[in-house]
């Protein structure tokens, strides 16, 4: 699964992060997303990193090739 949060404001993006989560949690074939940030101004970074800390069951790690984070299931 892939989210690309470009083009979208704070609250789209939070939104959009949110129910993509909630899509990994329930799916029994999606284990992975790639969340898109772009490189712009760092807003959508941040929405993304505050709202990943927030939660304990995910593995999130960067991938700075592609100005992305790669999040996993733990389990």
């Amino acid at each position: 699964m892939e989210l690309d949060l470009h083009g979208l404001n704070v609250e789209e993006a939070t939104s959009k992060i949110e129910m993509a989560l909630y899509s990994l949690d329930t799916s029994i074939n999606d284990n992975e997303l790639i969340v898109i940030t772009g490189k712009g101004s760092g807003t959508m970074n941040m929405t993304f990193l505050n709202i990943i800390e927030k939660y304990d069951n995910y593995n999130c790690q960067e991938i700075s090739s592609r100005n992305a984070y790669l999040i996993t299931k733990k389990y």
